[in-house]
């Protein structure tokens, strides 16, 4: 099924890598993690690299449209395409967004 199916897990931010004075963690949005994997995800690989702490990105940064264009290349769908919307042209992804080779089969 994975064939044909790409699984992502992922949230709207990261946690603070220490825990915090109630015992809890709080919001972190300067690192984070999303796993992907099925169609179009090459298999074992880990990208990017924080700091030892857990709390800057040192390597290889990418952004939610970066994100966004992985995905749908990894669908074999074009991140470049637009669409048709009451007259206006819209992308179908930010077109500032690069797919992230390293992780594409």
């Amino acid at each position: 099924m994975l064939e044909h199916t790409l699984v992502v897990v992922t949230g709207e931010m990261g946690r603070t890598p220490q825990i915090n004075n109630l015992g809890g963690r709080d919001h972190w949005g300067r690192a984070w993690s999303v796993a992907m994997a099925g169609c179009g995800i090459r298999k074992g690989v880990v990208f990017f690299k924080t700091n030892d702490t857990g709390t800057e990105v040192k390597e290889d940064e990418v952004s939610i449209g970066d994100l966004f264009h992985t995905y749908l290349k990894a669908l074999r769908l074009n991140p470049n395409a637009s669409y048709q919307l009451g007259g206006q042209t819209n992308p179908v992804a930010d077109p500032s967004g690069k797919a992230i080779k390293a992780v594409l089969a």
